[in-house]
């Protein structure tokens, strides 16, 4: 089965106990990389994430993401890694023409009922999408050490 090609099928066999049982054989991979995040996943150490964008708006074009890998070049302790995405905007919705696409949220727990997320989110306009330009780090230190450079960028 190796060497044929995984159906769409074979892929929705898989099941939760199966991939968990894979992430422990891949954090004792040789692969170091692969080895580093199986085990982060598995030990519950997930990346933390740094909107770019919702920091400063000049993320959002890419260009800043360039300034500051150059300036993160003088600090050893603190890796980033990057990605950006294409999301689409949240529109407003009413619960009669279609209840099923309207997303509803609890922003703090103490609120008694939720809000709809067009309410919320920056992800909301005229346009149909937004570029979202993020950085990720390995712990809260970190993250407030990336949110404090871009701050002096």
């Amino acid at each position: 089965m190796a060497d044929e090609n995984p159906s769409l099928s074979s892929y929705l066999e898989l099941d939760d106990y199966l991939v968990w049982s894979c992430v422990g054989t891949l954090a004792e991979s040789s692969d170091q990389g692969v080895s580093a995040l199986a085990r982060r996943l598995r030990d519950r150490l997930l990346y933390k994430c740094v909107d770019l964008g919702a920091i400063d708006h000049r993320f959002l074009d890419g260009n800043l993401t360039q300034i500051l890998t150059v300036k993160l070049q003088n600090k050893p302790g603190l890796s980033v890694e990057y990605d950006a995405a294409v999301s689409e905007l949240y529109t407003k919705y009413s619960y009669e023409k279609d209840p099923l696409k309207k997303i509803l949220v609890k922003v703090n727990k103490d609120d008694s009922e939720p809000r709809d997320i067009i309410d919320e989110s920056n992800l909301r306009g005229d346009e149909e999408s937004v570029q979202i330009n993020r950085a990720y780090v390995v712990d809260n230190k970190r993250r407030c050490a990336l949110r404090e450079i871009i701050g002096g960028l």
